[in-house]
C-alpha cells in the first residue's frame, strides 16, 4: 500500500461449511453469487479393486462417476470428482445437474447417516488445474469425503477448491452428553 492511493478491500472468498454437507450451489446463491456448473464426466464405470473395497463393493462392480466444475459468475470455485453407489442412487446418471446440484439430488434421496472428511492443501494435477483455470503454482484445498446411508457407502468424493478463491470453515457445539469437566 502506498500513501495517497486509497484503501484496498480484499474480495470475500466463498466459504464452505466444513462440518456440514451442503450444496455448493446453495452456498454461492446464499452469498449473492451467480451459480452455474459444467458437467465434464457423467458415466457408469467398473470400480477397480481399491475403489470397490473403499466403497464396500465387489471388484469391478458398477459405480457411477461424475466430474463437475461449479462456478460463481463463470469463475471456477469447485471441482467435484465423485463416485456414487448405484444401489443408493440408481437414477443419478439421468439427472440434469444444471437444474439441481448432485449434493441436492443425493440428499433428497436419503439423509447422510455418517460422513468422513479429510482436508489437504496440495498442488493439483494438470487436469485439475485446467478445469479450475489456475496456474501450476497455485495450491488447492482438497476435501476428501466418504458418506454412508443406512450402513452402506453411498459416495466417495474429492472436492478441489482453488486456494485463492475459497476457504473452509465450521463451527460446532458438543452435545450435553459430550461435556466433561476440565481440571
Amino acid at each position: 500500500r502506498k500513501q495517497g492511493q486509497g484503501t484496498y478491500v480484499a474480495a470475500l472468498k466463498p466459504q464452505s461449511a466444513f462440518l456440514e454437507i451442503t450444496s455448493i450451489a446453495e452456498e454461492i446463491k446464499r452469498n449473492g453469487g451467480n451459480y452455474s456448473c459444467k458437467v465434464h464426466l457423467l458415466t457408469d464405470e467398473k470400480a477397480n479393486p481399491e475403489l470397490a473395497a473403499d466403497m464396500q463393493l465387489k471388484p469391478y462392480a458398477s459405480v457411477f462417476h461424475s466430474v463437475l466444475v461449479h462456478k460463481d459468475t463463470d469463475i471456477p470455485i469447485q471441482l467435484a470428482d465423485r463416485y456414487i453407489n448405484p444401489a443408493l442412487a440408481p437414477d443419478y446418471l439421468k439427472q440434469d445437474f444444471s437444474t439441481i446440484s448432485p449434493t441436492e439430488y443425493l440428499l433428497q434421496l436419503a439423509p447422510v447417516y455418517r460422513a468422513e472428511h479429510t482436508v489437504e492443501a496440495l498442488i493439483p494435477d494438470a487436469w485439475i488445474r485446467e478445469l479450475l483455470e489456475i496456474n501450476e503454482s497455485e495450491p488447492c484445498l482438497a476435501l476428501f469425503r466418504k458418506t454412508w446411508v443406512g450402513g452402506k457407502v453411498a459416495t466417495r468424493s474429492c472436492f478441489y477448491y482453488p486456494g485463492s478463491r475459497y476457504s473452509l470453515g465450521g463451527r460446532f457445539t458438543p452435545s450435553a452428553s459430550d461435556n466433561t469437566e476440565i481440571y
